[in-house]
């Protein structure tokens, strides 16, 4: 029976959404991961690594991307953990991580391939653990993100009323997330020693029924803390989506 084998200690918040939430969130990135992954040489030491993994939707999948890949799944919420290996513990090539990625107990360049989905910008150290993914990555292995950017969040709505700050926005920082992390990763990826860094931004395509189950989910999360806001008709937060390489 798989169990997780370390819990070490962080100061990261714990993102607050749930196990449905992050399900559709994932669902919607697939075809921008399997881009990002076909970067990655699995021939190589294929040793995967999901920064903030939630419940191991992403974790489960880089092992099925080749016959003998291993992945290790790291969150700092045990509940979360839990549910992935739950979700997944006949997997015998998945191992679960209970700690923060910004001082990862793992021994220099082993791993292969290395992805962030929506997870960095809640890790207040996010600086740290860009260098520590890059110490663990081998030579010329890839580290791979996707992370919103809040800045340039789009609503369509009939109230022309606008505020300074979005509530989601906000809330976010009150939660000591970073809601504009997206935008200034590459620029983060260089600071941290990575080479041929190269990013985008995800297509966009509205899906009503799956836009407002997340809008709902948003608005019931303010709501607990005392943020009002009223749904409008549809939202657009841009989504980056970034590679680079270890040298």
């Amino acid at each position: 029976m798989k169990k997780c084998y370390i819990d070490i200690n962080g100061a990261n918040a714990v993102q607050p959404y749930t196990p449905l939430f992050l399900s559709n969130q994932g669902h919607r990135t697939a075809p921008t991961r399997q881009y990002l992954y076909s970067f990655a040489d699995w021939d190589q030491a294929p040793l995967s690594l999901d920064l903030g993994c939630g419940t191991g939707f992403i974790t489960s999948e880089l092992t099925s991307l080749t016959a003998y890949a291993h992945a290790i799944g790291i969150d700092i919420d045990p509940e979360l953990l839990s549910i992935a290996w739950q979700n997944n513990y006949e997997n015998p090539r998945l191992n679960w991580l209970l700690g923060d990625a910004s001082t990862l107990p793992i021994r220099d360049a082993v791993s292969s391939f290395i992805i962030s989905h929506f997870s960095l910008m809640w890790i207040q150290n996010y600086s740290n653990a860009l260098a520590e993914a890059f110490r663990v990555l081998r030579s010329q292995a890839i580290f791979s993100a996707i992370e919103p950017d809040y800045s340039g969040r789009i609503e369509g709505s009939s109230n022309t009323q606008k505020e300074s700050l979005h509530p989601i926005i906000r809330w976010l920082i009150t939660k000591n997330a970073n809601p504009f992390l997206g935008g200034v990763l590459p620029s983060e990826l260089h600071g941290a020693g990575f080479i041929q860094i190269t990013f985008g931004v995800l297509a966009w395509e509205f899906h009503e029924t799956a836009a407002q189950a997340e809008m709902q989910e948003e608005a019931e999360i303010l709501h607990a803390e005392g943020i009002e806001w009223t749904q409008p008709l549809f939202t657009y937060t841009p989504i980056f989506w970034l590679k680079a390489r270890r040298e």
